[in-house]
């Protein structure tokens, strides 16, 4: 299983970070297309199950198309949705009696559901069922990772995005990677660990790495994909400068019914393996990062696996790995027997870098289709224009920076890169009609500021690292054009973009009313789509962690964290908004879709930061 040929498209060394929204779309995109593929045929389990009204896997399937059949919410009754209960998450209690837990920065866990029972997982890594029709806790599944004495996790603290369902006749089983680095099988029936699977239900999945590695900054944030009876392991790495050698990033898979390791791929080449080579200097010795983090998608039919693999060490910086740094920021298909893309790729010259002892390479690769799905690089018609006052004070803010094109690299004066560190498609994905071969994803407008600097003394052995920021616009409104957040509709038969619709009501904002803005401007945040037989659905989040926030009090904080929560209803041929539904908090992970007692629900996270943590389901 999965130890085949390895088909690869790599950014080569100097691009580091600055693709994550080009990896994001393809994970998506090539999935969704070998699901749409399959339906002719006999159907994967994960795909019966969605005819049935399940939602067995984060998005759907493994194939990641974010797509059911389901057609009961349709164009004529989409107004009349409404939230039909709302559960709240049993964090809350561990955190009101053991306030040096500390709150989480969002509750993202996606729910699976299976069989009429919600299978979801919370900040604090616990594991919770939940009945599909009325809300209600039928077990929950504690690990207490937060007694252990190490503090808060790395990189994004209480965090988490959801379990992996599989089963085999009777035996169900619920996996959980939990945010301490530890894979946990459950009895989905009882909520109790599997106790022939690791040790008493349990891997220490920080062992069995090829060198040893701190937990502060080793993590796992996102499910696992399970195919074929293998357990397919990502990590969440920190990708800066701090530890040298930094953790590795490696890809691993375990056997479902024991969790006895079956396999490991190296994500930056190791001696003697394909790819070594473009580790110069023997880099590949101390490189580690280059994490797969995000959630992985997979063709359960001929047993692929696609990894989002992100950046190596030290991120904005790759003098110290000269070369062409396989297999850091790529899209990676193991087991694949062919990888030849639909439209052209083309290799075009980049600007070469001007920081010391930096060689960046001369070209990167280009799809000739489709268009970016929203502005990369920055010129000046990108700068926000809504009175030309504010278009000259923006074009004032961005000449203090280096900016150009996609793959300008980062400098020591400071480069501005757009859709940003954290803009763009980023790990919301996206979803795919199969029916129609119609794209739709979501984007949001996040100019950042990556600085190169030689670091302090104690601070790091590399020669430069790098820091970023949010880059404001003038008078604090955002420094791009709107729309701020919107959805893209792109027709995969043909390659073309169909429409863009803003998402959000971010001319509500005082300062927008106070211009006279009256149009639909979005907001700047993050969205995400789902696709159904018969509509499209969109939940978008509001504003969580500090980099993006106005100045103001916590009141004020808390305002846009809640910021003008709604779920919008679209036709999906036009765009056409359909219903807007108001809700009681943003969205803060994917919604998904499924069947439970007749009705159709749409489900999805809420809370966290200073919110309530919540799941809320929306019916008819």
């Amino acid at each position: 299983m999965l130890a085949g040929e390895i088909r690869e498209t790599t950014l080569r060394e100097g691009e580091w970070r600055r693709l994550t929204l080009a990896i994001g779309i393809g994970l998506a995109l090539l999935p969704a297309t070998l699901y749409a593929q399959s339906i002719p045929g006999a159907l994967p389990e994960s795909t019966a199950a969605l005819v049935r009204g399940d939602w067995p896997a984060y998005a759907g399937t493994y194939a990641a198309a974010r797509y059911s059949p389901l057609a009961q919410i349709d164009r004529s009754n989409a107004k009349d949705l409404h939230v039909a209960w709302r559960w709240k998450s049993p964090d809350m209690a561990i955190k009101a009696a053991n306030p040096k837990v500390g709150p989480s920065r969002a509750n993202e866990s996606t729910p699976l559901m299976v069989g009429e029972v919600l299978y979801t997982s919370t900040s604090l890594s616990q594991v919770a069922a939940i009945d599909a029709f009325t809300g209600e806790t039928r077990w929950v599944f504690d690990p207490k990772i937060y007694e252990n004495g190490l503090g808060i996790p790395a990189n994004d603290g209480w965090l988490h995005r959801g379990v992996a369902y599989w089963r085999n006749g009777d035996d169900e089983r619920i996996v959980m990677l939990t945010a301490f680095a530890q894979m946990i099988a459950l009895d989905a029936k009882t909520g109790k660990p599997v106790p022939t699977f690791g040790t008493d239900g349990r891997i220490d999945l920080a062992q069995g790495l090829r060198r040893p590695v701190d937990r502060d900054y080793y993590t796992m944030s996102s499910p696992p994909v399970i195919v074929r009876g293998v357990i397919v392991v990502g990590s969440s790495v920190m990708d800066w400068w701090r530890r040298r050698p930094s953790p590795p990033g490696d890809v691993r898979g375990f056997d479902v019914v024991t969790g006895r390791l079956l396999w490991t791929f190296h994500t930056v080449a190791q001696e003697g393996e394909p790819g070594v080579e473009t580790w110069e200097k023997d880099s590949w010795t101390e490189a580690g990062n280059a994490n797969v983090w995000a959630p992985m998608s997979a063709d359960e039919e001929l047993g692929y696996v696609y990894l989002p693999v992100s950046t190596p060490t030290n991120d904005y910086y790759g003098g110290h790995r000269p070369g062409d740094g396989l297999y850091g920021d790529s899209l990676v298909c193991l087991d694949a027997a062919t990888g030849e893309p639909v439209w052209p790729i083309k290799e075009q010259p980049v600007p070469a870098s001007n920081v010391p002892g930096e060689r960046a390479s001369k070209t990167q690769p280009f799809p000739t289709k489709p268009a970016p799905i929203d502005i990369q690089g920055l010129r000046d018609e990108d700068l926000i224009d809504l009175t030309p006052e504010l278009r000259k004070e923006a074009i004032d803010i961005v000449a203090e920076y280096d900016r150009g094109p996609l793959f300008t690299p980062p400098s020591q004066r400071g480069t501005i890169q757009v859709p940003g560190v954290g803009g763009g498609g980023n790990w919301a994905g996206a979803a795919i009609d199969p029916e129609t071969g119609m794209f739709y994803v979501g984007t949001y407008r996040v100019p950042f500021v990556v600085t190169l600097r030689k670091p302090g003394a104690g601070e790091s052995s590399y020669d430069f690292i790098g820091e970023f920021r949010y880059l404001s616009g003038p008078r604090g409104l955002p420094l791009l054009k709107p729309p701020f957040g919107s959805i893209v509709a792109i027709d995969m038969n043909t390659g073309d973009h169909r429409w863009r619709i803003p998402v959000g009501r971010g001319e509500l904002l005082p300062v927008f009313q106070r211009l006279g803005v009256r149009e639909r401007l979005g907001f700047l945040a993050r969205s995400w789509a789902l696709v159904t037989k018969t509509v499209l659905i969109v939940v978008q989040s509001g504003y969580f962690g500090a980099p993006r926030l106005p100045p103001g009090g916590t009141r004020r904080i808390n305002d846009l964290n809640n910021f003008d929560p709604h779920l919008w209803v679209y036709d999906k041929a036009s765009g056409e908004m359909l219903a807007e539904v108001a809700l009681p908090a943003n969205a803060t992970g994917a919604p998904i879709t499924y069947m439970a007692g007749g009705k159709q629900f749409i489900v999805f996270p809420v809370g966290g930061g200073p919110l309530v943590e919540e799941m809320i389901a929306v019916a008819l």
